[in-house]
């Protein structure tokens, strides 16, 4: 062998070394490729610092030119891809098919540039593609630009977005940060996900004029920012209530939702009927998942179990309307439903229905904190109590826990029973009892509010408190009928019926027109 041969060959293969050995691939523009330490392509991991990503059911190109890119020979490959990098110039595009994209820490961001709508600016794009999924690994940052979603997702197709890390993604003028035009689906499985809207934009679901789609929340935990005059999770402005949203896992962080929507929460269905602010967080394992409302008009109906419903503190504008919903569960340590203080509850029971509220252990069916307000009406039958009793006797059904006392408690209609398991140590309507081991006594709640049953049937083994009737005030404007065998309480603003468990009845006041059987 010559030496200059033998010099051209010891180059050649000192070169084919450090191809392998950085990845480099000298062999055809447009088809950088990653490569493991041992040899072995790794094809579909790709640096988007290379260029624009073009993904097909055959293979996918890397281009700087996307005016050139028919000029460019495409990489055959079948499989997961895994993209990384950073970049302010270029995007990913799937062009056709179906596939499964890990995006690992990766950056995007066109927001620099471009004031209306152009294909440039979108950073991810699955607009002409099938269904897909979109694996989240790492931190991830998507900004679009121009009139643009940060990423685009196709008409009448799926896109599912799941994994394990971070996702913040910010939509152009006009455009969600997830979505598009409305008719496409959105499914999240997981991840940590921040998605924010342009102007008239949701932060998931549509852009300006275009309804929100499907959207299913099945896990994760979900941050959504609308634009102005958009909500939160749903339609763009002018669409605003046309979307389909289902929660049945994961947490969904404070957001705007419209009237004339459903959304499924497990088995049950929770309808919105106006502007309603709300959030739902996943609750650890072995406790109900929780729905915080701050304001709006809710109709629930259907199987609720795992589900608490809480209106915060100070919020006085919320209203929610039993339509044959079930809660029969026996979850301990949190209300079925909560009324914070300086909040109020209307709750109201929608004609002929019968309702069911049960939870476990130190809890109550429903909680009315002490400066907190509940108003009960309506034609419907609610049953509410309280699941192992044993250890459930320091919580009223309807009303306070412990020491504590509860606030006001007003019932206008409705037939309503609510039975306390242990009425010695907790109240079916009113306060519990418990044992202060620094007072050596059993001790309940002394500055409650009053209590007024002004119309409907009530069924309660004891109302009131325990210990003292000075504790606890009945009112009542009469109309009522009270089925009980103790009051506890001062009955002297009271006007109504009581009947007792033998049967026998006293009416209490002036009374006109009351029916009586």
């Amino acid at each position: 062998m010559s030496k200059k041969r033998l010099i051209r060959k010891s180059i050649s293969v000192l070169l084919s070394i450090v191809m392998i050995l950085t990845g480099i691939n000298l062999t055809g523009y447009g088809k950088t490729e990653v490569y493991a330490q041992n040899g072995v392509k790794q094809l579909g991991q790709i640096d988007i610092a290379n260029g624009n990503i073009l993904i097909s059911s055959t293979g996918y190109k890397i281009v700087t030119d996307m005016e050139a890119a028919d000029t460019v020979e495409e990489t055959q490959y079948v499989g997961d891809y895994t993209i990384t990098g950073t970049t302010d110039l270029y995007k990913i595009v799937v062009k056709n098919g179906s596939h499964s994209i890990i995006i690992q820490d990766l950056k995007i961001d066109l927001s620099g540039d471009g004031t209306r709508y152009n294909q440039i600016y979108r950073p991810i794009d699955f607009s002409e593609a099938d269904e897909c999924k979109l694996v989240i690994k790492g931190t991830n940052t998507i900004k679009a630009g121009g009139d643009c979603p940060g990423i685009y997702v196709p008409d009448s197709k799926k896109i599912t977005i799941k994994g394990d890390g971070t996702l913040n993604v910010y939509g152009g003028e006009s455009w969600p940060g997830i979505g598009r035009n409305g008719n496409g689906s959105i499914e999240i499985q997981g991840g940590i996900i921040t998605s924010y809207g342009g102007k008239n934009a949701a932060g998931i679901g549509g852009s300006f004029g275009f309804a929100g789609g499907k959207i299913d929340i099945l896990g994760g935990d979900v941050i959504a920012v609308a634009g102005e005059n958009a909500i939160d999770i749903g339609g763009g402005a002018m669409k605003q209530n046309k979307y389909e949203l289902s929660i049945s896992g994961g947490s969904v962080h404070r957001f705007t939702a419209l009237g004339d929507t459903q959304i499924k929460l497990g088995e049950a269905t929770m309808k919105i009927n106006s502007d309603t602010d709300l959030e739902f967080i996943k609750g650890n394992d072995g406790f109900k998942n929780k729905v915080n409302l701050y304001s709006g008009n809710i109709e629930l109906s259907g199987n609720g179990v795992g589900y608490a419903f809480k209106v915060m503190e100070n919020c006085q504008n919320v209203d929610i309307t039993l339509n044959n919903f079930q809660d029969d569960s026996s979850f301990g340590w949190i209300n079925t439903f909560e009324v914070c203080d300086g909040g109020k509850l209307n709750l109201h029971l929608a004609k002929d229905t019968k309702n069911v509220i049960y939870c476990g252990s130190e809890s109550s069916a429903i909680r009315v904190n002490k400066t907190a307000s509940l108003v009960i009406d309506g034609k419907g039958k609610l049953t509410a109590g309280i699941h192992n009793g044993s250890c459930s006797a320091y919580s009223a059904v309807i009303g306070s826990q412990y020491t504590c006392s509860y606030g006001n408690i007003t019932i206008n209609d409705g037939i309503i029973y609510a039975d306390s398991p242990n009425p010695y140590l907790a109240a079916a309507i009113g306060t519990a009892n418990y044992y202060d081991s620094d007072k050596g006594a059993y001790t309940e709640g002394t500055d409650n509010g009053i209590i007024a049953i002004n119309g409907g049937e009530v069924h309660a083994n004891i109302i009131g408190g325990i210990e003292s009737a000075g504790n606890a005030v009945l009112q009542g404007t009469g109309g009522a009928i009270i089925y009980t065998d103790k009051i506890n309480a001062n009955i002297s603003e009271y006007k109504g019926v009581t009947v007792n468990s033998s049967g026998e009845h006293k009416i209490y006041g002036e009374i006109s027109n009351f029916r009586f059987v």
